[in-house]
């Protein structure tokens, strides 16, 4: 079982990734987001293995917390690996939690490939599996240092959207810098 995964992405599609995590053999990983990712970044995903009977996949995730809200979806009767990973791809972890504790199946719907249906079915089975408590303390939120970085971005005239494609490349590379400015140097020297 590959659990986790580091390399250098070779290729990228509109589903998935190529990462080349041993010198010449890529692995194809299916990810939320394969947009956010670039040809020649390093990356290092924590991933889960699928296996059908004529279909072997591996899914990756930025982070433990998007794994395991990955696999209990995949715990749902009828949610398959595709479905899950489009449920991912269209929340983020904190709007996934939130519309489940606010009680708001409708917003699910709006998932490419699930309806009224599924949606009510994924709402009650997570409310029924969270209701005691959301995981929001599993979830691995933005630390106030990529927050306080991304404000100095936009006053150096970063578009919002650039300077969180950046700061997620960042995390997503694994960059451990522990200051907004250690993160606006190396934003810097990325775009050099």
């Amino acid at each position: 079982m590959i659990k986790q995964l580091e390399g250098t992405i070779v290729s990228t599609s509109e589903q998935f990734i190529v990462i080349e995590a041993v010198k010449g053999i890529g692995l194809q990983v299916f990810v939320p987001t394969p947009s956010e990712y670039t040809i020649d970044d390093s990356v290092r995903l924590y991933t889960h293995m699928v296996v059908r009977e004529n279909n072997i996949s591996l899914y990756g995730f930025p982070t433990v917390s998007h794994e395991k809200v990955f696999i209990t979806l995949l715990s749902i009767p009828k949610v398959g690996a595709k479905m899950a990973l489009s449920i991912l791809s269209a929340f983020s972890l904190q709007d996934l939690f939130q519309t489940i504790s606010e009680g708001v199946p409708e917003a699910l719907s709006k998932t490419p490939g699930i309806g009224a249906t599924t949606a009510k079915k994924i709402h009650l089975y997570l409310s029924e599996k969270w209701k005691d408590e959301i995981p929001m303390q599993d979830m691995e939120k933005e630390p106030s240092c990529y927050e306080e970085a991304h404000d100095l971005l936009l006053e150096m005239g970063l578009t919002p959207i650039e300077s969180k494609t950046i700061l997620k490349r960042l995390r997503l590379q694994g960059n451990t810098a522990s200051t907004a400015e250690e993160i606006v140097k190396e934003v810097l020297k990325a775009r050099q």
